[in-house]
């Protein structure tokens, strides 16, 4: 799926519509993104840190091992387990399919 081949940084342009975008492309967006955040809140709290880390707040490897206290090799873990419950679980979910072949064609 896109969402492993990706940073996630692109991901999000990918799926935010820009201003002048039709309403009904929008409204699929938003439909996605809410998908999106339902499945993201299903992830590990000790992954979903991670990742919130890394995507939002942009922190680096060694600095996520740094806040959370483990090693770098269990941050990557973490961020790889993280992606790929994301990615699969949005996977499974027909709507979050529907809503993503829309978007991206």
């Amino acid at each position: 799926m896109w969402m492993a081949l990706m940073p996630f940084s692109h991901e999000m342009d990918a799926v935010l519509p820009p201003d002048n975008a039709t309403p009904d492309r929008r409204a699929e967006a938003l439909r996605f993104l809410d998908c999106l955040s339902v499945h993201f809140a299903r992830i590990t709290p000790k992954n979903r840190t991670a990742l919130v880390l890394s995507l939002v707040e942009g922190y680096t490897v060694p600095e996520i091992a740094h806040v959370l206290g483990c090693s770098v090799n269990a941050t990557r873990k973490r961020l790889y387990r993280a992606r790929q419950a994301l990615v699969s679980r949005v996977q499974k979910d027909p709507y979050c399919r529907h809503a993503l072949k829309e978007l991206i064609g």
